[in-house]
């Protein structure tokens, strides 16, 4: 699980240092980051136990939360137009990133002094879905914010 928690960890600081800069948001690649995301945490999830129904409701109710909270932080989100560029960029502040990165932390902390106790790995787990679930919410509000500017700048050409 320890060798999980190093690439977990791995993507999750790329991912905070990528949101610390401003990126041109490209919506033809928007959904790749969260698929690999998903990806991830459906191989560390079955990995650590044997998933009944009460788990499914459990991350079920952890994706709803990790949406909400990531349309939060996609709100906070600067997404302008980029004249220079001529391109619509994104850039996250520092509280965006910290909330993302205290979901990550938590986790990892869970899972690292829980030890193999069932109810900590299942709260580790749920941890996981949350932070795809903001994820992906912010990734969704970044794409409805993206297609509102291009449609007024289209529209201003």
């Amino acid at each position: 699980m320890m060798l999980g928690n190093g690439i977990y960890l791995l993507i999750m600081l790329v991912i905070c240092f990528r949101l610390a800069r401003e990126n041109t948001i490209r919506p033809a690649t928007l959904w790749i980051v969260p698929a690999l995301y998903v990806i991830l945490v459906l191989q560390i999830t079955t990995q650590t136990e044997s998933v009944n129904l009460l788990h499914i409701f459990l991350y079920a109710v952890s994706v709803v939360i990790g949406l909400a909270i990531g349309i939060w932080r996609g709100q906070m989100d600067n997404v302008r137009w980029n004249s220079a560029t001529r391109t619509i960029t994104s850039q996250s502040p520092i509280g965006g990133i910290a909330i993302l990165a205290g979901i990550v932390f938590l986790r990892l902390a869970i899972d690292q002094f829980g030890g193999n106790d069932h109810r900590m790995v299942l709260i580790s787990n749920a941890l996981l879905f949350i932070s795809v679930g903001s994820v992906c919410g912010r990734r969704f509000l970044n794409y409805t914010r993206y297609k509102r500017l291009h449609v007024r700048h289209l529209k201003s050409t």
